[in-house]
């Protein structure tokens, strides 16, 4: 399937990796311009020196900036004042039970998980309203709908995601910019190796145990009972910012 996305500009946030990565690749294939994101410059380097080496006719940049801090999403924005395409996809969790949380658990979740992704939309909507075409996606969690209760600074800060991204459609109708939510459930990525390594920990069992189990404990819901691949959230990403998508606006998907 063609999807046009020919040339389009695309930042990815949090895409050193994981999902993030997937989408990044899959914008490649499509021969998009893309910047990549993420805070580390050695990992920067590394990913961006083997994208490279995979498309080698593309232009591929990358910005190294924290966007939990201000300065962060300023230097974004300065490097790169206008885009075509804006995937929140930033983001992170750790389980934590209500009573050990601080007011730095909740100020970062919101910080990395909402307040970023709310700060680059305000800014890269204007200029795409005025070119009358340009997609937002932000890349919310299932757990933002599923409250799950060791991991309730995350979830709020992904349910505020969900109300902006609805504002922010309705400000779009009659013009060529979607905004729209990809919500997956577990996803087998690096972050949730980790989130599994603490869970045995906290729970005093096994590695294997815990990922086995955790749909039956953790996310008995859920209606497909396994972990998504990077690949799979990626590919309905993908679709949603084609021009082949420009019908579908102020929408949520939940991979679940």
């Amino acid at each position: 399937m063609q999807l046009d996305l020919k040339n389009k500009i695309c930042l990815i946030t949090g895409s050193t990796s994981g999902i993030g990565l997937a989408i990044a690749k899959k914008l490649l294939d499509e021969k998009a311009i893309i910047y990549i994101n993420g805070r580390d410059e050695q990992k920067m380097k590394d990913v961006l020196s083997s994208l490279k080496s995979e498309y080698p006719n593309i232009p591929i940049n990358g910005i190294i900036a924290d966007l939990s801090k201000v300065d962060g999403v300023e230097k974004v924005i300065k490097m790169l004042p206008k885009i075509d395409i804006l995937i929140n996809n930033v983001g992170f969790f750790e389980p934590k039970s209500y009573s050990d949380l601080t007011e730095s658990d909740w100020n970062d979740s919101f910080n990395v998980n909402f307040r970023c992704s709310e700060k680059l939309s305000k800014h890269y909507v204007k200029d795409m309203l005025s070119n009358g075409w340009g997609r937002i996606i932000f890349i919310s969690s299932a757990s933002g709908i599923h409250i799950q209760p060791n991991l309730l600074p995350y979830g709020a800060a992904k349910a505020a995601q969900l109300t902006v991204s609805e504002g922010l459609a309705k400000t779009t109708i009659y013009t060529g910019v979607t905004v729209n939510v990809v919500a997956p459930g577990p996803t087998w990525t690096e972050g949730a190796r980790i989130f599994i390594k603490k869970l045995a920990t906290q729970r005093n069992e096994s590695f294997e145990d815990t990922k086995q189990n955790f749909f039956k404990i953790d996310r008995p819901n859920s209606k497909i009972k396994r972990w998504l691949s990077v690949d799979e959230v990626a590919n309905l990403v993908i679709f949603l910012v084609s021009p082949l998508a420009s019908g579908i606006n102020g929408q949520i998907y939940m991979l679940y």
